[in-house]
């Protein structure tokens, strides 16, 4: 085997080596994922013709997959979210007296649609505050009421805990009729709901190990 066979053979093993590390360069290992924890909060708050009403959502699930590529909170930028999704059964919505409750699911299309879920597609602004302890974001995101989707823009905070959990909190103002859903009555109809509601939420994601 003469030199010239010996440096090609040498040189196609290295480029082979080469290659093979190729997609590990890309690739990131600080991604870190969170979920929802039982301490979360959310509250549905409307109005009616008689008084206001409030529904505690008993259970929320949920994950968070962000991928920081090694850097500190004070170098956040949108491309660490790679992934926000949010589910709720619609049984878990309480409101007090169980024929408000049957009213709401029925509104609600449970047995239908018995999740409402949300997942977010973009961050449109962001901005660190508090020394990188704390993050406001303007998210687009897509919400599924009852099997009718529509984008949901809202204004949030998420404040990074001693223990490196997240909390985000938000409040959001919309309509039902935006999702197809008819406002409940109670009381055969002496009590009518209105269509605006807001949803004030308090969500800590817990890092997973």
């Amino acid at each position: 085997m003469n030199y010239k066979v010996l440096l090609r053979i040498f040189l196609s093993a290295c480029l082979a080596v080469f290659i093979s590390t190729l997609p590990s360069l890309g690739q990131n290992t600080t991604s870190s994922r969170y979920e929802v924890a039982e301490e979360s909060s959310m509250t549905i708050i409307g109005t009616s013709n008689v008084t206001d009403w409030d529904a505690a959502v008993q259970t929320v699930n949920g994950s968070m997959l962000l991928n920081s590529g090694g850097r500190n909170w004070s170098e956040v930028d949108p491309s660490w979210f790679e992934e926000v999704y949010i589910s709720i059964p619609v049984s878990d919505i309480d409101s007090g007296p169980k024929p408000m409750n049957d009213n709401i699911y029925s509104a609600l299309k449970q047995e239908e649609h018995p999740e409402i879920i949300y997942r977010l597609e973009d961050i449109r602004e962001m901005a660190v505050t508090d020394n990188g302890e704390q993050l406001e974001l303007t998210v687009n995101g897509v919400l599924s009421v009852a099997g009718k989707e529509q984008d949901l823009n809202q204004l949030i905070r998420i404040n990074i805990l001693e223990n490196g959990d997240l909390e985000v909190t938000g409040s959001t103002d919309m309509k039902m009729t935006d999702f197809n859903v008819t406002p409940p009555t109670f009381m055969r109809g002496a009590l009518t709901t209105d269509e605006n509601i807001t949803v004030e939420f308090q969500l800590v994601f817990k890092i997973q190990a």
